[in-house]
């Protein structure tokens, strides 16, 4: 589980260095050169897609352990 969440946590980093770097910059990911301000836009949608499909499949397990909590705690009640 540690591992997912550092793996979120990179993947956010990344994307916020896309996102405050300047239009002047240019950087490389992948072997594409990342120079002007649509291929940092269209990286940074990416990143933050994969990353909040990360953070889901990171969450489920906790979503999952309250909701049969709040079943098992309103079956004992009636």
């Amino acid at each position: 589980m540690f591992k997912r969440v550092l793996i979120a946590l990179t993947l956010f980093g990344v994307a916020i260095y896309i996102l405050s770097s300047p239009d002047g910059v240019c950087f490389e990911i992948l072997f594409k050169e990342l120079c002007n301000s649509e291929d940092k836009s269209v990286v940074l949608t990416w990143i933050l897609v994969a990353d909040s499909v990360l953070l889901a499949y990171v969450m489920s397990p906790f979503v999952k352990y309250g909701a049969l909590k709040f079943l098992i705690k309103s079956k004992n009640e009636h």
